[in-house]
């Protein structure tokens, strides 16, 4: 077997998928940095791009910008640096990951204290910031050179046509999305305005700024989980008051809330002061009951038919395993103002109608529908 990891396909730059993982089919000199799984479900996720799928004698490829930067360290100390080819393009060849940006963005915090928690958004803007160093790079590079040659480089000729050195490069930093998904703007302009702002504020002008919303939203949502949990044993619908005296408890230590999903203990310090229109909230919110309606109320029907929603049940998969009994009226006479009733069985297996009955009046079928029930 080949000891050399790396594979050029369509131009690009791969690595074999077999000197990654730890399996059943890694390759003798793996680095095993992943398990089989992992790596196919960071593939299937899109943190880690596909070059070429597994075939008869062919190895499956993934592309090495995609791979962590730890990662590519790791290839680069056991088997060398990738030989670069000459046909790549220039934004290809310059093009270089900056780890920096990544451990800036894995370890940023907003104003609120929290983090980018999405290992996806630190790619992304890890990439971005990435790309964004090798525009600026090439664009001096290019425009010295034109300078170098008595060039004008904002009046340039390429293929009969009239253009800038920018113009040029923002059109390589767009051809490269087909390397890298990168999210820069494909505008000339805008591009140019995001450059300026990335070299005036750094790494920090990349991070969307919608995000601490966003962050907020989910903080407030983990509240509520908290809060459900909390008052889980509790037998009557809690009042503002003992919610908010309840919770203080919890963030002063003298309660102890385990997740019932999951059996974790809540940290007290994750979690802020609740405020009263915060409380206030819960409690109106419907979608809140449902926490605490069961042990409350002691009616599972009332329980599954407020807050379950029918598309979350799951059907059975066995016919006979379960059956769903009705009575139904349809808008048929059989005489003047007189109508059927019908009694019906539906084995939920098969949606096949399995018993039915009919008669003048629903009190005087009841016996018969299951006798014949039993029957069938």
């Amino acid at each position: 077997m080949s000891s050399n990891p790396y594979e050029y396909h369509n131009d690009q730059l791969g690595v074999q998928a077999a000197f990654l993982f730890e399996g059943r089919n890694q390759h003798e000199d793996s680095l095993c940095l992943i398990g089989d799984r992992g790596l196919r479900h960071r593939i299937k996720s899109g943190k880690i791009c596909r070059l070429r799928a597994q075939g008869p004698n062919t190895p499956l490829l993934v592309t090495w910008l995609s791979l962590p930067p730890q990662w590519q360290r790791a290839l680069i100390d056991r088997f060398g640096e990738p030989a670069k080819r000459t046909t790549e393009g220039r934004f290809v060849r310059h093009f270089i990951r900056d780890t920096r940006a990544y451990d800036f963005y894995l370890t940023y915090k907003f104003s609120d204290g929290s983090r980018i928690n999405e290992d996806h958004k630190i790619e992304e803007y890890t990439l971005n910031a990435s790309v964004l160093n090798t525009l600026d790079l090439l664009y001096r590079k290019q425009k010295s050179t034109v300078i170098g040659m008595r060039g004008t480089p904002n009046s340039m000729v390429k293929n009969g046509n009239k253009t800038t050195v920018w113009d040029i490069c923002a059109a390589e930093c767009d051809n490269f999305k087909d390397i890298q998904a990168h999210t820069l703007p494909s505008n000339s302009a805008a591009l140019r305005r995001k450059l300026r702002e990335y070299k005036n504020e750094g790494y920090q002008s990349i991070i969307h700024g919608n995000w601490c919303n966003k962050s907020a939203r989910k903080v407030f949502s983990d509240e509520i989980e908290l809060l459900n949990n909390l008052f889980a044993d509790v037998h009557e619908k809690p009042t503002a008051t003992e919610v908010s005296r309840r919770y203080d408890g919890f963030i002063d230590g003298y309660v102890d809330v385990i997740n019932n999903a999951t059996g974790e203990m809540y940290n007290p310090a994750d979690y802020p002061k609740l405020s009263n229109a915060t409380i206030t909230n819960y409690l109106a919110k419907w979608v809140n009951k449902a926490g605490t309606h069961a042990i409350r109320s002691g009616n599972r029907q009332v329980l599954m038919s407020k807050f379950k929603l029918y598309h979350t049940l799951e059907q059975p998969k066995y016919a006979g395993s379960i059956i769903s009994i009705d009575d139904r009226q349809p808008p048929f006479e059989y005489a003047d103002g007189k109508r059927a009733w019908f009694y019906n069985a539906i084995d939920l297996g098969s949606e096949a109608i399995t018993c039915w009955v009919y008669g003048t009046t629903k009190e005087g079928i009841i016996d018969d529908f299951y006798r014949q029930l039993v029957r069938n």
